[in-house]
């Protein structure tokens, strides 16, 4: 009784079939009831979709069984067939079929569609045309929703109502137009980009960059002239800019990848505005004004609007970076060294001056001299305003002495004995150096022609005066007398008190300040009766 052997009949179902499975029975033999077969059913499992009820997101789906228990069914052949039943009527747009697994079909319902009217006026959209909330469809005719046009008339405009999402340029689009999207999908990725530090370290070499005049990386392109741009987008996310300028000409400016156009089609552009994201460059900046400015100005006038428009372009781009750390500075500090940077003028032509081209010589310095010309008849001078970094201003500076405490000491005053130059002391530098009054400030009154006021000193003016003043205590300085156009104390012992009164009243004006029993005496003499006397002894 002893088991001395077993066998094992082991099933084996390949992994292209796992919804298979295996039933083994054992079945009598038809001829010895002795003897069982094996015999292997092999069971195939499928999964029918459920019901269910419409819900807010997605319609009623209804499953049919199209086969019978105990049916001989073939490979292939369908058992059931599941239906999605629309929630409302409408009617069908577009049907979705691509690659992926879940196909869409897009109904238009009644809801989805809002007529609007003209209001007797021609309408000026067309069919397929995309328009927003508030947009015209006619002359002074605007809409309140946003949508696609399906059907214009004389008299109205069928919109299928839309609604618009405005996403920053650089952003990921995870659709392709056309694709019908349903709620909750994802259309863009945007991209936001922040530096790691914050704090004002990381805004000096841009400030450094502003003040050296240096050619920022990644510029952006400026429009050399005023005129109506055209922006087409290609196939390859490539961007053509074209600028049909105020003459008729179409300029194109090429456009390098990675630049981001911030313009719009039909916009209207002016001289020096930015077509695409990116600092400016100052330099380029000075060139298309100077050009702008000259079709219609002179040279002086172009080169002062040009050098206005770079001057205010500068402040403005390192006051935005103190202030984004909330550091106020007055703007008077950073004009004092933009205005120094903005002086130069490069000369093109010297005509009949003593100037060379490509000298840089001061603005006001060449105009000075092309006014001369103007007077001689001789033929003035053309030139080129430039900008200069800090530091090549201030070696570039006519003092010697301001341009000798700033660097290369040895090398600028060898230069200026060579040369033999004068230094006027003109500037504050120089005058601090030497240590005269600076041209700034309480001082700066000595440099200004100051016009004598008109005033007129009545009675009651000099009634600060009582009976018992001395009035050799009254202290009259230069600047007063020179602001009021008096003379000096030894033309006029009278201190001044006289100004603005006529020989007639001048006795009365000093009745006042006399003592009890003196006289008034004239400071007028007859010089022909004393010499008269003078004969007579």
């Amino acid at each position: 009784g002893l088991e001395l052997m077993k066998i094992q009949l082991v099933l084996e179902i390949d992994q292209d079939a796992p919804q298979l499975a295996a039933d083994i029975e054992l079945l009598p033999d038809e001829t010895d009831p002795d003897l069982l077969r094996l015999q292997l059913v092999i069971l195939e499992s499928l999964v029918i979709r459920r019901d269910i009820a419409a819900d807010q997101t997605q319609g009623s789906t209804l499953t049919r069984i199209l086969v019978k228990d105990g049916d001989q069914i073939a490979p292939g052949a369908v058992v059931a067939r599941t239906e999605i039943q629309c929630k409302e009527e409408g009617e069908v747009r577009g049907i979705h079929e691509g690659a992926e697994a879940i196909r869409r079909v897009l109904v238009v319902r009644s809801a989805d569609l809002m007529t609007a009217s003209a209001q007797g006026k021609s309408p000026t959209v067309r069919v397929g045309e995309l328009v927003v909330a508030g947009s015209e469809i006619a002359p002074g005719v605007t809409l309140e929703e946003s949508g696609l046009v399906v059907q214009v008339s004389d008299s109205e405009v069928v919109l299928r109502l839309a609604r618009p999402y405005r996403v920053s340029p650089g952003a990921v689009l995870h659709i392709d137009d056309g694709d019908l999207v349903q709620r909750g999908d994802n259309l863009v990725l945007l991209v936001f980009e922040r530096t790691k530090t914050g704090d004002i370290i990381q805004g000096l070499p841009r400030i450094e960059e502003l003040l050296e005049a240096r050619k920022p990386r990644e510029a952006c392109v400026l429009a050399e002239r005023a005129g109506t741009a055209q922006v087409v987008y290609g196939e390859d996310d490539s961007v053509e800019v074209k600028v049909i300028e105020s003459d008729g000409n179409l300029r194109e400016y090429q456009i390098n990848p990675g630049q981001n156009v911030i313009i719009s089609d039909g916009q209207e552009v002016t001289a020096g505005e930015r077509l695409t994201d990116g600092p400016a460059n100052p330099h380029e900046l000075l060139e298309v004004m100077f050009k702008a400015n000259r079709e219609t100005l002179g040279v002086h006038d172009s080169s002062l609007h040009s050098l206005r428009e770079v001057q205010m372009f500068l402040v403005n781009e390192v006051q935005s970076v103190y202030q984004s750390q909330g550091i106020d500075i007055s703007d008077k500090h950073i004009e004092v060294v933009v205005r120094q940077m903005t002086s130069k003028a490069r000369i093109d032509d010297g005509g009949d001056t003593t100037m060379l081209p490509g000298e840089l010589v001061e603005l006001y310095q060449v105009e000075q001299v092309n006014e001369a010309m103007s007077i001689t008849g001789g033929a003035p001078a053309e030139y080129t305003p430039v900008l200069l970094g800090i530091t090549k201003a201030s070696l570039n500076t006519d003092s010697f002495i301001s341009a000798a405490s700033f660097q290369e000491t040895t090398r600028v005053l060898t230069e200026a004995a060579i040369e033999g130059k004068s230094d006027w002391l003109r500037g504050l530098k120089e005058k601090v150096i030497i240590g005269r009054l600076i041209p700034a400030g309480t001082g700066f009154n000595a440099y200004e022609e100051i016009g004598s006021p008109d005033v007129d000193l009545s009675y009651e003016a000099i009634g600060v005066f009582d009976d018992d003043t001395d009035l050799t205590d009254v202290v009259l300085d230069d600047r007063t007398a020179r602001t009021y156009g008096l003379d000096s104390f030894e033309d006029h012992p009278s201190y001044g008190l006289n100004y603005g009164t006529t020989p007639d009243t001048k006795g009365e004006l000093y009745s006042s300040i006399l003592e009890d029993g003196e006289e008034y005496i004239s400071d007028e003499t007859d010089d022909d009766g004393d010499d008269a006397d003078f004969e007579e002894d």
